[in-house]
């Protein structure tokens, strides 16, 4: 059976019984249609429409919760956070869903594996290590492995885990909602690039974006430099987490070269409508964010705002060059990217990216 014609099936049991009662039992069976038609169309390879299949799932699955679920019911948390984390959406509401109910602390298996995944979410890898060892022999030896390897962030031990965990789902015979699609490794591939385990197909384009912008600026003797996210990941010397989209930053006068020469390599102009001080692209997938330089009569650079200009540090912009995936770019100085990211910025998602960041740092310097 087609991907799409699973999803089509999917979506019809979930239509149809939005017209019965919205008892537990019936809200239970609404996130299981929903979970199979955000993952049919996941392997489809539409993910706009999987994600919000996924997490009406998830909703879904917290609806029945609610609606008076046995408290042993711990399927119903670890199926909102996998959905949401394949979504690539933020699962940290039902982590804590998951916690709050006890999970951690819970008699079953079952109930501490959610414990696990829900402290994974959160960013507690050494509790989430603890509470991965009490799984016992009974729970699948190869996804406690790879819960550990999340845990204590072992690149190598991840791969040969979520590889056993594929395996066994291989030679399964029996599916959740007869989808043979492997929700498992990819909820824990979702943790595991959020750790910079993994280099995610996003990532892998956004590298190559950025290589084949970099190679158009240094040809055009245009200066240039990498920040944010992708610049702590180039410091360290690995993918740390997600990124939404790639930084640079340009001096304004070469504003109009630069947009020439990304239209000519396939960019398109994708400014936000409250834009300031910069402005936007897209190609495929990749977002491609530039910020403008101009220099103050002191030689001071600054990003020009509406309020005014905004001073970069003396030593942020200077010659460093870092490397990462076979990609050489000039990127902000290592003790400007720690000062800006010990302040988290206001925006939650922002401030927690930006926590990230700082730690992945940290850790990287204490070696």
């Amino acid at each position: 059976m087609e991907w799409r014609e699973r999803y089509e099936r999917a979506a019809g049991r979930y239509e149809s019984g939005e017209t019965r009662e919205a008892d537990e039992r019936q809200l239970v069976q609404l996130a299981n249609a929903a979970w199979a038609a955000g993952l049919s169309l996941l392997m489809a390879g539409d993910r706009k429409a999987a994600g919000e299949w996924l997490r009406r799932a998830a909703a879904r699955y917290r609806e029945s919760w609610d609606a008076g679920a046995s408290s042993e019911a711990w399927g119903r948390p670890i199926g909102a956070m996998k959905a949401l984390l394949i979504a690539e959406d933020d699962a940290a509401g039902a982590a804590r869903w998951a916690l709050d109910a006890g999970a951690a602390e819970a008699e079953s298996p079952i109930g501490r594996y959610a414990g696990v995944l829900a402290q994974l979410v959160l960013g507690r890898d050494d509790e989430a290590a603890a509470l991965a060892n009490t799984l016992g022999e009974g729970f699948p030896s190869d996804v406690t492995q790879a819960l550990r390897a999340l845990a204590a962030r072992d690149a190598e031990a991840y791969r040969i885990a979520v590889d056993a965990v594929r395996h066994s789902f291989e030679t399964r015979e029996a599916f959740l909602e007869d989808l043979p699609a492997p929700d498992t490794a990819l909820a824990l591939d979702a943790l595991a690039e959020r750790r910079g385990l993994v280099l995610s197909p996003r990532a892998e384009a956004q590298l190559a974006a950025l290589a084949d912008v970099v190679a158009q600026l240094d040809a055009e003797s245009i200066d240039h430099w990498l920040f944010g996210g992708w610049a702590v990941d180039f410091h360290v010397g690995r993918v740390t987490r997600r990124h939404t989209d790639v930084d640079l930053a340009v001096p304004l006068d070469d504003v109009p070269r630069v947009r020439a020469l990304l239209e000519r390599g396939g960019w398109r102009h994708a400014p936000d409508p409250e834009e300031d001080g910069g402005t936007s692209f897209e190609r495929e997938a990749v977002r491609l964010e530039l910020t403008y330089l101009v220099r103050l009569d002191d030689g001071t650079l600054a990003t020009p705002l509406r309020d005014g200009p905004v001073a970069w540090a003396a030593d942020a912009l200077a010659d460093d060059v870092c490397e990462l995936g076979g990609v050489r770019s000039r990127v902000i100085s290592r003790p400007a990217l720690v000062r800006g990211k010990s302040t988290p910025r206001t925006n939650p998602d922002e401030a927690e990216r930006d926590r990230a960041d700082h730690e992945a740092l940290r850790r990287a310097d204490a070696g």
